[in-house]
């Protein structure tokens, strides 16, 4: 996305941050809220007249619903209004059909052919009487006609219980619209007694009409088509009850009539611009379906000549073309990108702190939250990565986003990516993004991004290791004011050195040698003979090792009161690291020639590092342990 994109999209978007007209929150929701806001003004359009009650709809009623398959639900405008499902009911009474009698031989009844005619035409196949498809009337009769059942009661109670099951609740019936609709429906009733006479109906027609007069009159919120629609885009399970309730082998099928035939003479058009499965209704609902993401829904009562809700229309148009949820840019939304979740209070960076330090990182390093995403972002899976940063704790100051392992990014997830970070931009003190290199484009997309907003709070660090050390600094110089980063350290505040009295520490001063290193230059080299241990008094230095494919690594930052080289005491082998000086820096190094003269002249000045040296080991181990716990590596 480029920065003048990102730009207009956030734009659009609308201001999100606290003290403004929107809440904060998640930037989908701002988006539906200004889909809604975009298109209320629309007086194109009437509501259905050929149907008496439904002419008493108010043309202002308008709602945006969006379900992703986890069962979250955004919404604006009148989405829990009530109104009659009409033909939205049509792909799911077909989906009780194909359970109850299987494909051959609903095929053997019902075609799949679209006919590019009206919703109510009588189009059927010259030679056996077979509708084209079930999403025209003909069609819906005849699927009505297949659903098992002893009588129409019990068809009419399967079809609802079905309804409910997808919708996620119970769902009822409105009798006035029933009785508008049979009182008025002489075309259906003529469709029924030509399916009867082909034998496509196997019994009197009266009764599945009645059913189907029934099935076309359930009640339905713009909410409730949504989850309705989510549960076809999850394969037959309702997102927000966890309940199968259509056969997952069916839903292919479902699917492939609803893209071809759902929107009757408008089906062709809308499959090329908007590219969602989908099934209109003359109520005034509109339903998409995403396969594997989610389900949207329109609901505004007048229609166009087409008998499709005109803002429902422009709200799908606009839906698609601006997060590419064309069917065939779409990509399944598959596992969640959230690699793992951690805080620096498990986790932190490699830069090692004095015993303070750390107890107040153990306290206050949950204060910063590291989100590792893997796998692609695109709209709906950077929208759950946003859901679950929205969920965050408030006393959460400072978060971490590693990008190392992300293979790919669209435009739209990395537009939604942006609102949301603008919106947030004042809930945390600092926004890190790391190893953004590891995905081509992705660092120009930044520093458009940057351009673009320069208010954003926002910044690149190409480590997470490195942004973790920021941070920690960041939260040590507020909650461990007492342990600021001196310049310069005396032996007796080292911790090694804790528990020693002061005669014993002017003895031990006594045997150290004093060293100063360039910015740069090498202090220790990997495989060189150890003959000494380090305490630095001054700067900071960094152990590496080599990398097999090549390059280093910084396994700890060493900074005054740190010893380094301290491995030599125990093992007496070659080093095994390397040890650069950061900046300048001063050493007090103890020979080990010298430590082995203690045994004989202050044993008790030995027993006594080696006692401070293990338990400062065992601490770095336990957390060392808890970091390979949390990150499972």
């Amino acid at each position: 996305m480029s920065a003048a994109t990102a730009s207009s999209f956030s734009d659009r978007l609308g201001d999100t941050r606290p003290g403004s007209s929107r809440p904060v929150g998640h930037p989908l929701a701002a988006y539906l809220r200004d889909l809604h806001e975009r298109h209320a003004a629309c007086s194109e359009g009437a509501p259905a007249s050929y149907i008496p009650e439904l002419t008493k709809a108010d043309p202002n009623w308008f709602g945006v619903a969006l379900a992703t398959i986890d069962g979250e639900v955004y919404e604006a405008g009148d989405t829990e209004r009530l109104f009659t499902i009409q033909s939205i009911s049509k792909p799911f009474v077909y989906a009780l059909a194909l359970q109850d009698n299987g494909r051959d031989r609903v095929l053997a009844k019902i075609g799949v052919e679209p006919t590019g005619e009206a919703f109510n035409s009588i189009s059927l196949y010259t030679d056996t009487g077979r509708p084209y498809n079930p999403m025209i009337n003909a069609g819906a009769i005849a699927s009505t006609g297949l659903v098992a059942g002893a009588d129409a009661e019990e068809r009419m109670a399967r079809i609802l219980a079905l309804f409910s099951a997808c919708a996620g609740r119970e769902l009822t019936i409105d009798e006035d619209v029933y009785r508008s609709e049979k009182a008025t429906g002489f075309r259906n009733f003529a469709i029924g007694y030509m399916l009867r006479n082909f034998g496509i109906l196997a019994s009197d027609p009266e009764p599945v009409l009645d059913v189907y007069f029934r099935q076309c009159s359930i009640l339905v919120s713009g909410r409730d088509l949504a989850v309705m629609a989510a549960t076809l885009a999850n394969a037959g399970v309702c997102p927000v009850t966890g309940r199968v309730a259509i056969a997952r082998q069916h839903v292919p099928q479902i699917l492939a009539v609803m893209a071809t035939c759902g929107m009757y003479d408008y089906a062709g058009e809308w499959i090329y611009r908007v590219g969602m499965p989908s099934k209109s209704g003359v109520g005034g609902g509109i339903i998409g379906v995403l396969p594997g993401q989610m389900g949207v829904s329109a609901f505004s009562p007048p229609l166009d000549a087409r008998g499709n809700s005109v803002r429902g229309i422009r709200v799908f148009n606009d839906l698609s073309e601006d997060f590419r949820l064309h069917l065939f840019h779409a990509t399944p939304a598959g596992r969640s990108v959230v690699r793992l979740r951690y805080d620096a209070s498990s986790v932190a960076s490699k830069r090692i702190r004095r015993l303070a330090e750390q107890r107040a990182l153990a306290e206050h390093g949950k204060r910063i939250a590291v989100f590792e995403l893997q796998g692609e972002l695109t709209l709906f899976t950077i929208e759950r990565v946003i859901r679950d940063v929205l969920a965050l704790p408030e006393f959460i100051t400072h978060l971490i986003v590693d990008f190392r392992r992300v293979f790919s990014a669209d435009a739209p997830a990395l537009g939604l990516w942006t609102t949301f970070l603008e919106s947030v931009r004042h809930r945390y003190r600092e926004v890190i993004l790391t190893e953004l290199a590891s995905l081509p484009g992705l660092e120009a997309w930044f520093d458009e991004t940057i351009t673009a907003s320069p208010s954003l709070s926002l910044q690149s660090l190409p480590s997470t290791d490195t942004a973790l050390e920021v941070c920690e600094d960041q939260v040590l110089a507020q909650w461990c004011p007492d342990e600021p980063g001196r310049a310069r350290v005396a032996l007796e505040d080292f911790e090694i050195c804790e528990g020693l009295a002061p005669a014993r520490i002017e003895v031990l001063r006594d045997v150290l040698k004093r060293r100063r290193y360039r910015a740069g230059e090498t202090i220790l080299r990997r495989g060189e003979e150890a003959t000494s241990l380090f305490f630095l008094t001054e700067g900071e230095a960094s152990v590496l090792v080599d990398l097999p494919a090549g390059g280093v690594r910084r396994l700890t930052t060493c900074t005054p009161g740190m010893l380094f080289g301290e491995m030599a005491i125990v093992e007496r082998r070659p080093r095994s690291a390397t040890v650069r000086a950061d900046s300048a820096v001063e050493c007090c190094v103890l020979a080990l020639d010298d430590f082995d003269r203690l045994t004989a002249t202050h044993p008790d000045i030995k027993v006594k590092l080696l006692e401070n040296f293990a338990r400062n080991l065992s601490a770095r181990v336990r957390r060392l342990t808890e970091e390979v716990r949390v990150l499972g590596e």
